[in-house]
C-alpha cells in the first residue's frame, strides 16, 4: 500500500505565505525598520506573542515558540528569503527573575526588498493594531494644511539666513514668523532656529535667552506625531547640551562633583537624542559626535591619572575626527571649519601648550590643525563669526620662537613671527572690542611681544 505525499507549493512572494508566517515576518521586519522601539532590531518570544496576530495560542509559551519556528521555516522557502540571526534572550521570568531559555531573533541586513515593501503595504493586517498605528505615526507625515506648509517655509528661510551668517536677519525673521503662529507643533522648529541663531551671534544676553528657550522646549509636554517631531526634539536636546556645556562646564578646572554631574546630564541628553530617531542627518550626528568629543576633552583636562588622561584624549580625538567626517559628508561648510579648529584645540590641550609644555613637534601638530582651519575658511570664503583659529595659530607660532632660536634657525624664526603678526592683524579686524575674542587676541599679542623681546635680539 502506498501513501501519497502532500506536495507543498513553494511561495514566490511574501503574499503567498500563510497567516502564521506573515505574522512572524511582519514582527521581524518592523523590528528591523524600527530600531528606536526594538533595540538592535531584535524581537523576543514575548514580543512575537504580543505583536503577531496569527501565532496560535499566544498565551501558551511552547505553542508560541513552535509557531515562530514554523513561520521562519516557511519564510525560508521564499526565492529571496530573509537571513535570520538568533541570540540568547536577555529577558527574565516575571516570577523567578531567571533568564528565560529562549532565543531572540532578527533579520540580518539588508532586509529583502520584497519583504520591506510587503510589510509597509500589508503589515498592519498581521500585527497588533496599537503597534501598527504607532509605527505608521513614526514615519514622516506629509504637511496637511497651508499653515503647516508656511511654518516649514519660514523655518527654512531662517535657517538659510543663519547659514549665510546673517544672524540679525535670521533672529528677526524667526521672531516675526513666531508672532503669526499659534500651533505649538509648528512653533517648535522655529523656536529652535531662533535659539541656535542666538548662540551663533554669541553675546552673553543671547546665550541666556537661548538657554531659557531651549530649556522651555525641553520641558514642553508635546505629543510627537511623526518622525519630523522626533528629529526636532532630538535637535533640541543636542542644542541644549551645547548651551549647558559652553555656559556651565567649559573651562571648569579642577572638576567639582557638580561639574561631573553636569557632564553626565549632557551625555544623557545626547543618548536620549540618539534614541529618539534613527533618521538624524549626518550633520546632526556630527553635532552629537562633536559634543561627545568636547566632553571627553574636558574630562581629560581634569583627569589626574596620566594614563587615564591620555586614554580620554584618545577617545576625544576619535569622536572629533568622526564629526569631521560626518560634516564633510553633509557638506556642512561652517561646521567643517569648526571641526578643524576643535582638533587643533585638542592637541593644544593634550600637550599643555598653554602651560609652556610641549616639544616642537607637538606645537606644530596643533598649529597644523589651526592653519588648516584658516586656509579652509579663507579659501572658500565661508561664513564665520569666530576668528579664534587666527589667534591660536599665532600663539603656536609664538611658542615656536624659542625652539627656532635655540636651534639657530633664525630665518625660519623671523618668518614665523611675521606669519603670527599677519594672523593677528587679519583676525582682529573682525573681532568686536571688549569681547572674549578681543581678550584672546590681546593676550596672544602680548605673548608674541614678550617672547620676541626675550629671545630675539
Amino acid at each position: 500500500m502506498t501513501t501519497k505525499r502532500r506536495i507543498r507549493s513553494v511561495p514566490k512572494r511574501p503574499e503567498d505565505l500563510g497567516d502564521e508566517a506573515k505574522s512572524v515576518i511582519a514582527v521581524l521586519a518592523v523590528a528591523a525598520l524600527w530600531a528606536t522601539r526594538f533595540e538592535g532590531g531584535w524581537a523576543s518570544v514575548r514580543q512575537f506573542g504580543e505583536y503577531g496576530l496569527y501565532l496560535g495560542d499566544r498565551a501558551e509559551r511552547e505553542s508560541l515558540k513552535a509557531a515562530v519556528r514554523r513561520g521562519l521555516r516557511d519564510a525560508a522557502r521564499l526565492p529571496d528569503p530573509p537571513m535570520i540571526e538568533s541570540q540568547r534572550t536577555k529577558e527574565r521570568h516575571p516570577v523567578t527573575d531567571r533568564l528565560l531559555k529562549d532565543d531572540d531573533r532578527r533579520v540580518r541586513e539588508p532586509i529583502p526588498l520584497a519583504i520591506q515593501l510587503w510589510v509597509l503595504r500589508d503589515g498592519g493586517r498581521y500585527l497588533a493594531p496599537e503597534l501598527w498605528r504607532e509605527f505608521i505615526a513614526s514615519e514622516f507625515r506629509p504637511a496637511l494644511t497651508l499653515q503647516e506648509v508656511n511654518a516649514g517655509l519660514e523655518e527654512t528661510v531662517a535657517r538659510t539666513l543663519l547659514a549665510q551668517g546673517e544672524h540679525d536677519r535670521a533672529i528677526g525673521h524667526a521672531r516675526t514668523a513666531l508672532e503669526r503662529l499659534n500651533v505649538a507643533r509648528q512653533r517648535r522648529p522655529l523656536l529652535l532656529v531662533l535659539a541656535t541663531a542666538l548662540m551663533r551671534r554669541g553675546s552673553r544676553t543671547d546665550w541666556r535667552e537661548a538657554l531659557r528657550r531651549l530649556k522651555q522646549l525641553d520641558m514642553d509636554d508635546v505629543v510627537l506625531v511623526d518622525h519630523s517631531d522626533r528629529v526636532t526634539q532630538a535637535r533640541v536636546l543636542v542644542a541644549l547640551g551645547y548651551a549647558r556645556f559652553f555656559l556651565g562646564l567649559r573651562g571648569k578646572e579642577p572638576a567639582q562633583l557638580k561639574d561631573r554631574e553636569r557632564a553626565a546630564r549632557i551625555r544623557n541628553m545626547l543618548a536620549e537624542a540618539s534614541a529618539l530617531t534613527s533618521d538624524l542627518s549626518p550633520g546632526d550626528r556630527g553635532q552629537i559626535a562633536n559634543l561627545e568629543g568636547l566632553l571627553l576633552k574636558w574630562e581629560a583636562q581634569v583627569e589626574t591619572s596620566p594614563q587615564g588622561r591620555e586614554e580620554l584624549y584618545g577617545q576625544a580625538e576619535r569622536y572629533l575626527r568622526q564629526a569631521l567626517t560626518l560634516w564633510r559628508l553633509a557638506h556642512d561648510a561652517y561646521s567643517l571649519g569648526a571641526a578643524l579648529y576643535n582638533l587643533g584645540e585638542l592637541q593644544f590641550s593634550r600637550y599643555q601648550l598653554h602651560r609652556g609644555f610641549g616639544q616642537e613637534s607637538e606645537i606644530r601638530e596643533a598649529l597644523l590643525w589651526y592653519e588648516a582651519s584658516i586656509h579652509y575658511t579663507e579659501t572658500l570664503g565661508t561664513v564665520r563669526e569666530w576668528y579664534l583659529d587666527h589667534a591660536k595659530a599665532s600663539e603656536c607660532l609664538a611658542l615656536l620662537v624659542p625652539c627656532l632660536v635655540d636651534s639657530g634657525r633664525l630665518e625660519e624664526c623671523r618668518t614665523a613671527i611675521a606669519q603670527a603678526e599677519r594672523y593677528l592683524g587679519t583676525g582682529q579686524q573682525h573681532v568686536a572690542p571688549d569681547s572674549f575674542q578681543a581678550n584672546l587676541f590681546a593676550r596672544v599679542r602680548q605673548l608674541l611681544r614678550s617672547t620676541c623681546e626675550h629671545h630675539v635680539h
